[in-house]
């Protein structure tokens, strides 16, 4: 029989790459699928040792208890970057970004890839700015900004001012209670305000971590509050859903500069000139 810590080892292996979470009996029933030489007693036991220990945590959606990794008060997204979970806490000893996050139900806790795969690319944004001949400390925009940890991240890595928006009571209640925790009331103005409301040629950075329809909608008006050399870094979709909107963007003109898959969700981030801006421009001039 293997031991305890090879068992422990094969139920946290289950999280990596699953695409969605899971409740208790069916981490239980995946692992019994993948590992039959355990006994589910055995496995249930090791579960709730991993709980015990902090490393699982239970969760409640929907009214269903499901299970998952705790990323618990630190999550580390890259060598520029940390989240503090709970708003609590010293802050780590590494070098680098630390950006605090009351826990909450919005969405941008760092515990989605799409989320991850934002924050590690805002560690590089500034250094395409820079090569697309973008200032230093360029004004950008958090479209669906849930927590507000984009917008957040973005202020600490020099962008100022920064526009969150969002159309949920909930998220904004939450993106300004963060803003707050993290002392950037100054440097970051949450709104409801809707994206087609906001002034032209106003923002260098666009960040858009939403589902495709949802963002291939908002194309126009992203470029109509873009302005160039502009870098837009968008997510929320799988690998084969980005296709059709990098496709799009290329075929106006803009540069797609980077490029990421991180367990079964997709991101990539695009450059613009004052051209590529203009042919984005042509579906808002077509008539309704």
């Amino acid at each position: 029989m293997k031991n305890v810590s090879h068992l422990k080892t094969a139920i946290l292996e289950q999280f990596k790459g699953a695409l969605f979470r899971f409740t208790p009996s069916d981490l239980v029933r995946r692992l019994k699928r993948n590992h039959p030489e355990y006994p589910s007693a055995r496995i249930r036991d090791a579960v709730k040792a991993l709980v015990r220990q902090g490393i699982l945590v239970y969760s409640h959606r929907l009214s269903a208890t499901q299970i998952e990794v705790n990323y618990g008060t630190r999550v580390p997204i890259a060598p520029c970057l940390t989240l503090l979970i709970g708003g609590t806490g010293p802050e780590p000893l590494e070098s680098g970004v630390v950006i605090r996050l009351a826990g909450g139900e919005a969405f941008g806790m760092g515990d989605h890839p799409t989320t991850r795969l934002v924050l590690k690319s805002l560690c590089r944004a500034g250094a395409w700015l820079s090569k697309v001949g973008a200032p230093p400390g360029c004004e950008a925009l958090d479209i669906g900004t849930g927590t507000g940890v984009l917008a957040l991240a973005a202020a600490r890595l020099g962008f100022a001012p920064v526009t969150a928006l969002d159309n949920d009571p909930l998220a904004l209640h939450e993106a300004r209670s963060n803003v707050a925790l993290n002392r950037l009331t100054d440097a970051i103005a949450v709104s409801d305000t809707p994206l087609a409301q906001l002034p032209a040629g106003r923002f260098t950075l666009v960040l858009a971590n939403l589902r495709p329809p949802t963002l291939h909608g908002m194309v126009p008006q992203m470029a109509r509050v873009s302005r160039a050399p502009a870098v837009w870094i968008v997510s929320g979709f799988r690998p084969d859903e980005s296709d059709s909107l990098a496709g799009k963007l290329e075929k106006r003109g803009a540069n797609l500069v980077w490029r990421q898959i991180e367990n079964g969700w997709g991101a990539f981030a695009a450059a613009f000139y004052q051209e590529a801006l203009k042919g984005l421009l042509v579906d808002l001039e077509k008539p309704r």
